[in-house]
């Protein structure tokens, strides 16, 4: 097992990856999606609140191992986070919660920089020295506030920052309705997942607008532009390997 199949068990469910070698796992029962609204224990996981707590925790107790900054702010001016840890050349991005109501990445997320951060293990020395781990934990603070999907913006103020799309109909993934339980018809948002270009310089065009689910994205969410500047960041590093942390 590699060094970073030790990491897995925080991690079950969530994500395989290709530096993850992931011990076997039974297969969980498949549960088909609904439309319907559904009680889940959100008070269990990470608020916004606590996890700013815990990263300013991980920080103070981690001996100068790990560093938090900001890399952006929410539409709603949440700080969005970045908590790096380690030196090693092979550069890792993982962010969690680009959807909402997505919970369970943010607790794992931060598990892992706990690990990485304040053990003195010898593995955890190890993947220190071989690896750079770079989260960007609850990365939609909004829309993971409103426990939804997507974030908290609506196509006027997108066309206010972008004045050149005044006249172009809304982005495919703008939420407007009632979307798998969500009421986004008073409080409208996008689906930050599908915002992204392959271009990290690209700027908004009309042209490319309302795009399609086939097409790449426009850097037209303030999340977006976050992640975005956290490769940016990283320029002149091997990115290595990306890594979004969904779940239920």
């Amino acid at each position: 097992m590699s060094v970073f199949g030790r990491l897995v068990p925080v991690m079950v469910g969530l994500v395989v990856v290709p530096l993850v070698s992931a011990p076997a796992a039974v297969a969980a029962p498949v549960q088909a999606c609904s439309e319907e609204p559904r009680e889940l224990p959100i008070n269990e996981f990470t608020d916004y609140r606590e996890m700013v707590r815990e990263l300013g925790r991980l920080e103070r107790v981690s001996k100068g191992r790990l560093a938090v900054e900001e890399v952006g702010r929410s539409h709603r001016g949440r700080v969005i986070h970045q908590a790096t840890v380690g030196t090693g050349p092979k550069v890792f991005v993982v962010s969690s919660e680009i959807h909402g109501n997505e919970k369970t990445g943010t607790d794992a997320l931060l598990r892992i920089l706990d690990y990485l951060g304040t053990s003195e293990s010898r593995d955890a020395e190890r993947l220190r020295k071989t690896v750079t781990f770079v989260a960007v934990p609850k990365l939609n603070p909004d829309g993971a506030e409103l426990d939804r999907r997507g974030n908290d913006l609506s196509w006027a103020e997108v066309q206010r920052k972008f004045p050149r799309l005044k006249d172009r109909p809304p982005a495919w993934n703008y939420l407007s309705d009632v979307i798998q339980g969500d009421d986004y018809r008073k409080r409208p948002g996008f689906d930050v997942n599908r915002d992204f270009n392959p271009d990290l310089t690209y700027v908004p065009r009309a042209e490319d607008f309302p795009g399609a689910p086939d097409r790449p994205g426009w850097f037209i969410t303030p999340e977006a532009r976050a992640l975005r500047s956290v490769y940016l960041g990283r320029a002149g590093a091997d990115p290595g390997v990306g890594v979004e942390l969904g779940g239920p």
